[in-house]
């Protein structure tokens, strides 16, 4: 099932303990620490590109922002 809002890509986030960083651009990697999704490295240009317009990941204050909420929901 795609996902459709901001609500649905940060409860993704959250259930698959990914939290967004920023390097030279959006890119996602799991908590440490935490069970979760296996993130391979990202090697495209914009990874996960529907995840990273539905949170809207345009800087790396979005980004900071993202990973906060995140950190909180788990």
């Amino acid at each position: 099932m795609p996902l459709e809002n901001y609500d649905q890509a940060l409860d993704f986030l959250v259930r698959t303990r990914l939290e967004p960083v920023w390097r030279d651009g959006p890119a996602f990697k799991k908590i440490a620490g935490m069970r979760g999704y296996s993130v391979t490295q990202q090697r495209s240009k914009n990874p996960w590109p529907s995840l990273v317009k539905l949170l809207g990941l345009n800087t790396k204050a979005h980004t900071d922002r993202v990973r906060g909420e995140v950190r909180r929901r788990i």
